[in-house]
């Protein structure tokens, strides 16, 4: 019976776990493919849902061929082919943790949730791993201060890729923008530059709350003035969510708090936790706006004339109005 009570608790624990993922994580796993393929948009219209996500995905081949750019789907495991055909191919040959499918990004794109995003893990695909490692007919291999096999010479050095993502609540841009390095020659010891290879997390938790995750690129080769020559790809999977949603997506007056009240010299903000940027104005009873400030938990209210005030604390949850007055305590 011991034995039967330790199987359960096992099958539980695991029950509940599969769950948690399904629930918290876009793994791209619920997309059927076939095997050793992917999808670039042929089947779909404007992208796909996985998860708790929404990804973008454009396809083309009425005005330029066949075009793609967001997100695709794959579980194709060639980590050493190389060029343009290589494209939905992982360098690590699979998705995170050896899991089938994983997601292919291009260009630009963009990110829909309805949840609190962590993060998620990232890597490059074969097709710009070896272009940057190599060189090729249009891409300059990484670190070589004499120019590829193709002439061009080192435009700028030294190299780097970087994909920046920046988040968006009800269309407003956040503040903080997340960047990361898919290849990076830029020390000044040069046995720690690095392409990546592994799956590597990646935290969005600087940007705070957002309900759209844009993508973009920036690299060290453009020459020839056309652009960014290194091909903008990586590969993402395992979009991780937060499983407690800490903060209601309205913010009441309840929430947030000003002291002391009266105030002499500071005016205190207290705020949920969760909130990491906000915006405070403060008005006069004619509301005529008498100061601003941004992520600032105390007021100097010591140059005000004493009298009633107001100040509008405004979050990405929501805009939060109080009264205070300024005088003796």
């Amino acid at each position: 019976m011991k034995n039967n009570y330790k199987l359960i608790l096992a099958l539980i624990s695991s029950l509940f776990a599969m769950n948690v993922n399904a629930q918290f994580t876009s793994t791209f796993e619920d997309i059927t493919l076939a095997p050793n393929s992917y999808n670039k948009g042929e089947d779909w219209k404007k992208g796909f849902n996985s998860g708790a996500a929404f990804f973008s995905n454009q396809y083309d081949t009425a005005t330029s061929g066949d075009y793609w750019s967001g997100f695709a789907i794959s579980n194709k495991k060639d980590s050493i082919g190389e060029g343009y055909l290589n494209e939905a191919n992982s360098i690590t040959g699979g998705g995170y943790d050896n899991s089938n499918n994983y997601g292919v990004a291009y260009s630009y794109g963009h990110i829909k949730v309805n949840k609190d995003v962590m993060g998620f893990y990232i890597t490059n695909n074969t097709y710009a791993y070896y272009s940057m490692k190599k060189g090729d007919s249009f891409t300059r291999k990484f670190g070589d201060t004499t120019g590829t096999k193709s002439g061009l010479g080192q435009s700028s050095y030294p190299d780097y890729l970087m994909v920046s993502f920046t988040g968006f609540k009800n269309g407003i841009q956040k503040d903080s923008v997340v960047n990361f390095y898919l290849a990076d020659y830029r020390f000044a010891d040069n046995s720690k530059d690095y392409i990546v290879k592994n799956w590597k997390w990646v935290d969005l938790s600087k940007i705070g709350r957002f309900d759209s995750l844009t993508f973009s690129f920036a690299s060290s080769d453009t020459f020839g003035g056309f652009g960014i020559n290194t091909p903008t790809y990586f590969c993402i999977d395992n979009l991780t969510y937060s499983i407690k949603q800490s903060v209601e997506d309205k913010l009441s007056s309840n929430d947030v708090s000003v002291f002391p009240n009266p105030a002499a010299n500071h005016l205190f903000i207290d705020l949920p936790k969760n909130i990491r940027t906000f915006e405070c104005i403060v008005s006069d009873i004619n509301g005529k706006e008498i100061m601003r400030d941004s992520n600032s938990y105390s007021i100097d209210v010591s140059g005000l004339n004493s009298g009633l005030y107001f100040i509008s604390i405004k979050t990405d949850l929501g805009v939060v109005s109080k009264k205070f007055v300024v005088g003796a305590n």
